[in-house]
């Protein structure tokens, strides 16, 4: 999460590259006007020169000149919750900091508590939680990882046994994060969508998977995932609607990118005649 905010933000964040937007068309459009000549010479030199039609009398074209101003000092946009995503990165890496590490440190701050542990004068040693009364803990303190906790009589857990939802979930969190990695050093990633893989094969069932392991199969884990999960999707399922939202921003990104190639274009034009 830390890597991902700094990716959002540098160069990566979208509002750096559509806020100026109109000012980078603005700039192109002066510079054509400056050095219109130059370029249409040029074009024709390449492209060959069109041929000139009848003029319409009609059809009189008024050419004016406009002039756009520079923005300076322009305030961000804002998002519907009214703030810029700048602040919202800033404020989730001010929150992650702070949660880093907790489950980790979370015995070490309750014992340091003296309100908690009963280690302090407004509190006496005989009235804190022990784990399983309120009284005075007399056992032995056990060192930290799983191997430790062999001893540990508050802790009812056999290591040497393998737990298969438990490997399951460190595998699938080992596969999240080089997913993760290489999408943060530029790398293809591909991506399954798990909520609409349908199952295929012969034989009967629901296709549910009867035999995944239950809550209860397990003891003291209180959780489960499937290894391979599944939906079933009737086949008279009807096409997803696309809003008149989501078609207004497919037109809007398709006009943000012609005009991002016609600017670079004339850029690549004036650079040449230059």
């Amino acid at each position: 999460m830390m890597m991902l905010a700094s990716r959002l933000e540098s160069s990566f964040n979208i509002e750096s590259v559509v806020d100026p937007i109109d000012i980078k068309i603005s700039d192109a459009i002066m510079n054509f006007q400056e050095n219109g000549q130059v370029v249409s010479q040029e074009l024709f030199k390449h492209c060959g020169k069109p041929r000139l039609g009848k003029r319409d009398a009609r059809h009189e074209l008024n050419f004016e000149t406009l002039k756009f101003g520079h923005r300076e000092n322009a305030v961000r946009p804002t998002t519907a919750a009214g703030t810029s995503i700048d602040r919202l990165v800033q404020g989730i890496r001010k929150k992650i900091k702070k949660t880093k590490s907790f489950w980790v440190q979370l015995s070490k701050l309750m014992c340091a508590n003296p309100q908690v542990a009963g280690q302090g004068k407004s509190l006496p040693v005989d009235d804190c939680w022990n784990g399983l009364d309120k009284a005075k803990y007399i056992g032995d303190l056990m060192g930290e990882g799983l191997q430790n906790q062999t001893r540990n009589p508050e802790v009812h857990f056999d290591v040497s046994r393998q737990n298969s939802v438990v490997n399951q979930q460190i595998l699938t969190l080992k596969l999240i994060t080089t997913k993760l990695t290489h999408a943060y050093n530029g790398l293809d990633v591909e991506w399954q969508d798990s909520d609409w893989s349908d199952s295929s094969g012969s034989g009967s069932g629901s296709g549910f998977g009867e035999d995944e392991p239950t809550e209860d199969s397990f003891g003291d884990i209180y959780f489960s995932t499937p290894s391979n999960p599944t939906r079933f999707i009737p086949d008279n399922r009807t096409p997803p609607k696309v809003s008149s939202a989501t078609t207004r921003w497919q037109h809007s990104t398709l006009l943000i990118c012609a005009t991002f190639f016609l600017w670079s274009f004339l850029q690549r034009q004036i650079a040449l005649i230059c």
